[in-house]
């Protein structure tokens, strides 16, 4: 989104990670800056799983200069305050939250203060939050794997790590004035970028194994049993230094179970949900916060990937029966409204195309016909050994008017997407490409076939009946459908 001139935008997030103890579900943010005075003030929410922002809270600051936001907090947790003038960004600040209190923040001559109930807590936070900007950069490296582990400078910056967490933990401990609970708090916060830290050196462990995956799979075992107990901790889900490696790590081995099973016999199979939930559940670390690793997954690409709308039902519902309450089913039922729009039966979601010969055209301009789409692109190596069972498709069902191969390319370079169809002239059908270069923008972007139909890669094939309406969003493959005849069954209808 490009900045406008003369907008002050304060861009609050918050990460609401953990269940609360106070009864109320909303905060207090009072916001004061004379220089701000006319301008905008936006509240957004940092989702914990899928990591996405959400707006809460917008309204122009009056002539006080004060802001005053109520906004929805059913958990403790951090927010973050910037402030965009013109083109440029102040770096965002820090702070704590928690249901049912009030955040007084004062904005003056570059300098925020927290006041108020909470402005010890945040004092502290802000103290741990500026050593951590200092020593972090004493990692850089280790984050692109370009330092082993029991290297020089690694121990050097363990070492060093050690001596700033012990110098804050005694102005922790020696503030009588802070709750025991905050304490507890400023404590995971502030060991939370060395255990972050260390879930990237675990990663590197993770990341090799990949490779050997693709070179020796039959040999490879892979499980999460291996990832440490001693760096998982609730409390530290408060840190982003914390969140984003660990996020980091269970997404690898994620994607290593799902390798896995797939590679399993019909037989030894059962649901995705009871074998990632059993996975879960066999690490002691992640078995301490099961509700939030199985929520990840579920919301997790390369598993979504595997999940038709009636299993992600079903294990949408199996995870809400298994954790009711959990704060994380609320972000699972946001996803399955988002898929239910997919399901079977639902109406095609419409998208424009550009002929190669530069004619606009759409989806729906083909209602009254089977259509079968293929999301592909010239430089995707699947896609095209997919194109092979294509041409026999459209060969079989030459004679059909009722029935349309439809080819949605993704490619960027709209001339190469001409040249290769020019040599391959065997590839028949109705040949789109959704966005040329010169037109790009975010927003035509999310029109796409492959975000409007949640693809997590391509190929991706979707198949849409003679009504206009959805009959899978994730259809089989050429390769499959040249084996069988579901498509004459369709066609019947």
């Amino acid at each position: 989104m490009r900045p406008l001139k003369n907008l002050i935008r304060i861009t609050v997030c918050l990460i609401s990670l953990a269940a609360s103890s106070f009864a109320q579900d909303h905060a207090d943010v009072h916001f004061s800056c004379i220089q701000c005075t006319g301008h905008e003030l936006r509240v957004e929410a940092y989702t914990p799983i899928r990591s996405k922002p959400v707006l809460l809270f917008s309204e122009k600051i009056g002539d006080s200069g004060i802001a005053a936001a109520r906004i929805p907090v059913d958990s403790s947790g951090l927010i973050w305050m910037s402030v965009v003038k013109g083109d440029t960004t102040t770096k965002p600040e820090v702070f704590y939250i928690e249901p049912g209190a009030m955040l007084e923040v004062e904005l003056a001559d570059s300098t925020w203060n927290a006041k108020g109930a909470l402005g010890r807590m945040n004092r502290h936070l802000a103290r741990i939050q500026g050593v951590d900007k200092e020593r972090n950069v004493v990692f850089r490296d280790s984050y692109g794997f370009t330092k082993a582990m029991d290297s020089v400078e690694i121990k050097t910056a363990v070492s060093q790590l050690k001596t700033y967490q012990e110098e804050i933990r005694a102005e922790i401990d020696s503030d009588s004035l802070l709750s025991q609970k905050h304490k507890n708090l400023l404590h995971a916060a502030n060991f939370a970028p060395a255990k972050g830290f260390q879930l990237f050196l675990d990663l590197q462990k993770v990341y090799s194994r990949q490779y050997q995956l693709v070179e020796n799979a039959d040999t490879v075992h892979v499980s999460l049993t291996d990832l440490p107990e001693h760096l998982i901790d609730k409390n530290m889900l408060l840190s982003v230094r914390y969140i984003i490696p660990l996020t980091m790590n269970f997404s690898f081995r994620l994607m290593e179970l799902m390798y896995q099973y797939q590679k399993q016999s019909l037989h030894e199979k059962s649901s995705i949900y009871e074998y990632l939930k059993g996975k879960i559940l066999e690490n002691t670390g992640l078995a301490t916060l099961p509700d939030y690793f199985l929520a990840r997954s579920l919301a997790y690409g390369s598993v979504l990937e595997h999940m038709t709308y009636e299993e992600l039902e079903n294990a949408y519902r199996s995870f809400k029966a298994d954790y009711p309450g959990s704060p994380f089913q609320k972000e699972l039922d946001e996803i399955l409204d988002e898929y239910a729009t997919l399901k079977p039966g639902a109406i095609a979601k419409d998208f424009e195309m550009v002929s190669p010969e530069g004619q606009k055209f759409r989806l729906s301009d083909f209602k009254g016909k089977l259509v079968y789409i293929d999301v592909w692109a010239t430089w995707c190596v699947p896609c095209r050994e997919e194109f092979k069972f294509s041409k026999a498709l459209s060969t079989r069902y030459a004679g059909r008017e009722d029935l349309i191969f439809m080819y949605v390319s993704m490619d960027n370079d709209a001339e190469v997407w001409r040249r290769f169809l020019q040599g391959n002239p065997d590839l028949k059908g109705v040949h789109g490409l959704q966005q040329a270069p010169e037109d790009f923008d975010p927003e035509a972007e999310k029109k796409t076939a492959f975000h409007l139909y949640k693809a997590t890669g391509i190929p991706h094939y979707i198949l849409i009946d003679k009504n206009g309406n959805i009959i899978a969003y994730k259809a089989k493959r050429p390769s499959e459908l040249v084996k069988s005849d579901y498509l004459d069954e369709l066609l019947q209808r």
